[in-house]
């Protein structure tokens, strides 16, 4: 029997059925449901806002292997990828050979691999649903825009089962203009809307192969030795995992400095006692001098000149993210940013997009926050969620076909 389970970062569909979750709840879900989801082979869809999707030539990677795609797909997606959370496949356009990349938020793939593990559930297959939509391209021989409207409401640019972009919340009339642009097209692509006739997710999630080489299929996996000993981030917010230790030590330290400083408290309230009386006593006038302070000219109070903070640039590392499908974009942000004062820039190629964003480390000052967005002239660029403390850049910016 076809059991599935389509999840994002907040919401779970098993069968008809919907449940809102966060942290660890997801466990308790599986295992009310563990009727619902026993299977031998149970297929679990991803939504579009826990993976990532991407494609590019397999000529723009020198050697076809798995470690060399993986650094070309992480100048793509902005959050850190490993072996673990990240596959591709070899897809064929006409003569041409093209590389499809997936990959998944990796503090969701750990959740997830704890509920599945503590219910003991097997999986047969993890699949982004932006790959079954861009399956109806297979017989397109120019991108088309393929439409959805069930968990989520979403639009794909695909061709021949590729998928170039997904999208969430774009008008039409903006991906068939970045379409255009980015594949050279003459004419808009055509339109394909998709509805429970023809595309019955629970068929299309078994339509999909689970074996074969690297090059041939897609086969995200669950993380096979999770912690489950350990609380587990929440994809969105909370802390990661192996920091509950940390907390407490935070806690017995805060209780050792709140002894310390209260000892100094004391001993400057001291002090202070005694300097005040000693001041006092040095500055009170004697009648032999009275007169003689009385003829002395009080020189005029100067204003303290405030010290200038100059923030150092120099040790803020940025990744710079082409989305706009102009080439040329990043490299030359990049020299803005150099020119202002920051030396460790990188840059790449992003999934097409229309708006600019900007994320974060939350340790970033927001003088560098500001500085970075003023050195892209020209581009919208919106602040969006913060980066993970472990990623390896303090700022991502991908850059957008929407101009200011």
């Amino acid at each position: 029997m076809k059991k599935i389970i389509y999840i994002t970062k907040n919401k779970v569909w098993i069968g008809s059925s919907a449940f809102p979750w966060k942290e660890d709840e997801l466990i308790d879900i599986f295992k009310t449901n563990s009727e619902k989801i026993n299977s031998n082979d149970l297929r679990i869809v991803l939504g579009n806002d826990v993976s990532y999707l991407c494609s590019f030539p397999a000529s723009e990677v020198e050697i076809l292997s798995r470690e060399e795609i993986q650094i070309k797909t992480q100048s793509f997606f902005p959050v850190e990828i490993g072996n673990e959370n990240f596959d591709w496949k070899m897809v064929k356009i006409g003569e041409d050979a093209w590389v499809q990349s997936v990959a998944v938020e990796m503090t969701f793939l750990n959740l997830l691999s704890k509920a599945i593990k503590l219910n003991k559930i097997k999986v047969g297959i993890l699949i982004p649903v932006g790959i079954l939509m861009g399956e109806k391209s297979i017989l397109e021989k120019s991108p088309v825009l393929v439409k959805w409207s069930g968990q989520e409401k979403l639009k794909v640019l695909a061709v021949r089962g590729l998928v170039d972009s997904v999208f969430s919340e774009v008008e039409d009339q903006e991906i068939l203009d970045l379409a255009k642009v980015k594949w050279s097209l003459k004419a808009e692509p055509k339109v394909l809307l998709l509805d429970d006739k023809n595309f019955k997710i629970d068929d299309e999630v078994y339509n999909e192969k689970n074996k074969g080489s690297d090059a041939d299929i897609l086969s995200l996996q669950l993380i096979k030795d999770v912690d489950l000993d350990v609380r587990t981030q929440s994809a969105t917010t909370g802390p990661v995992a192996g920091e509950v230790a940390v907390v407490e030590d935070n806690k017995v330290s805060a209780k050792k400095w709140s002894k310390i400083l209260l000892v100094i408290l004391l001993i400057t309230l001291i002090g202070g006692v005694g300097w005040f009386s000693l001041s006092y006593q040095r500055s009170k006038p004697n009648s032999a001098n009275e007169k003689a302070s009385d003829k002395t000219v009080s020189a005029p109070a100067t204003t303290p000149t405030p010290t200038t903070v100059v923030l150092d640039f120099s040790k803020y590392s940025i990744q710079v993210l082409n989305g706009s499908g102009v080439t040329g974009v990043a490299a030359g942000i990049k020299d803005t940013l150099l020119a202002e004062g920051f030396v460790i820039v990188d840059t790449g190629n992003a999934e097409a997009t229309i708006s600019g964003f900007l994320q974060a480390k939350t340790s970033i000052p927001a003088t560098v926050k500001d500085k970075a967005k003023e050195s892209i002239s020209g581009y919208v660029i919106n602040e969006t969620e913060t980066l993970t403390k472990d990623n390896k850049y303090d700022l991502v910016i991908v850059v957008g076909t929407e101009k200011r």
